[in-house]
């Protein structure tokens, strides 16, 4: 069956389907990826599914023998449905098809139901969108999520973004809880808007970082370093304050009310010559990199893991290209621009990796 004719029951038996879910296989993320982008009104349908996998697999490992249970039930009950009622045999056909189509919307439904009870427990906050997609970090390794319109967020440790099933180039509305670090796609015509638990900040193309973990008190930190954001409160709309490079904002909550106080960054510098200044709120972004004549593909392997997003690449050669040196960086996308220095190569990110090529001259 076609997945445009998917129903929830059909998407969560899907093993490609699942493996997406799960961020376990490349090339199950791309196509699924790629499949939701030319199918945006499916998101909705697509977003609870994939919350039902979530749930199916919480715990100790996927839940497969969960599903395997719900077919194997839906089939003791057409069994048991066609014992009871006994028709001609074109009529027997049909009756169970109907009865397995109701009875799996009708479990499904209420699994999805109850992953959705749990799932917003597990959130805590209200403000969460119906049927967002989660991406988060867990609490050993930071995560890199390139965005659908081209945006790049690095999560820091159990921190996670929800996007509304609707996000796009033309519609960038996140919400944020925990920590990340956000390199925006410039489009004066579109605003980048994130929301936490006590403000919104709305950008036009910049860099910054901004800080809201829930157990921090009702203290949330805005810290920017290229651009321009404005933050209002969501208690209080109309209050706005707008933040300029090397700038940071802080919000604490005292009582029913929320203080604030701006700040200039505090850099630290480094003692390696090819490290630059950096501020002291960025510090948890920083990875040292410290070559001896590595190749590319090893460095890649690195990079994957200090920021949790796949590399690939499209050319051999590039694979080969060897660096030597000892630099600190951000960002994956600086760590590589920085070995462009070297050997140009080009860099392109999509369908949530970064894929390596080879300098068209």
């Amino acid at each position: 069956m076609k997945p445009e004719l998917y129903e929830i029951e059909d998407f969560v038996c899907d093993h490609s389907f699942q493996q997406y879910c799960r961020e376990e296989n490349d090339a199950s993320i791309a196509f699924w990826s790629n499949w939701l982008a030319a199918h945006p009104h499916k998101a909705e349908l697509v977003a609870a599914a994939r919350q039902l996998v979530l749930l199916l697999g919480a715990g100790q490992g996927m839940r497969l023998s969960k599903l395997d249970q719900l077919q194997s039930g839906l089939r003791q009950r057409e069994l048991f449905e066609t014992s009871l009622n006994p028709e001609p045999s074109v009529k027997r056909r049909q009756v169970p098809m109907v009865l397995k189509y109701l009875s799996g919307i009708a479990a499904c439904l209420l699994i999805a139901f109850l992953s959705w009870m749990l799932f917003y427990q597990e959130a805590g906050d209200k403000q969460w969108p119906p049927h967002a997609l989660k991406y988060a970090s867990n609490a050993s390794a930071r995560k890199t999520i390139v965005l659908p319109d081209g945006s790049l967020v690095t999560l820091n440790t159990n921190s996670r973004i929800l996007l509304d099933p609707r996000f796009s180039a033309t519609n960038r509305s996140l919400n944020l809880e925990g920590e990340g670090f956000f390199e925006v796609k410039t489009d004066p015509s579109h605003p980048f808007i994130v929301k936490t638990a006590d403000i919104t900040v709305r950008v036009l193309g910049t860099v910054f970082n901004l800080k809201a973990y829930s157990d921090s008190r009702g203290s949330t930190e805005t810290t920017l370093l290229k651009g321009k954001v404005e933050i209002a409160l969501r208690s209080d709309a109309n209050t706005k304050y707008v933040l300029l490079p090397n700038e940071k904002l802080v919000t604490k909550k005292s009582s029913d009310q929320i203080e604030t106080f701006r700040e200039e960054l505090h850099s630290r510098t480094s003692s390696d010559h090819l490290a630059k200044a950096e501020p002291a709120e960025t510090l948890w972004l920083r990875s040292r990199l410290e070559l001896s004549n590595e190749r590319l593909e090893d460095i890649g392997a690195k990079l994957e893991k200090w920021y949790g997003i796949k590399i690939v690449f499209a050319d051999d050669e590039v694979k080969s290209y060897r660096y030597t040196g000892t630099f600190e960086t951000e960002t994956v996308l600086r760590a590589l621009e920085a070995l462009q220095l070297s050997y140009p190569f080009s860099i392109q990110s999509e369908s949530g990796k970064i894929i390596l090529s080879k300098k068209q001259k």
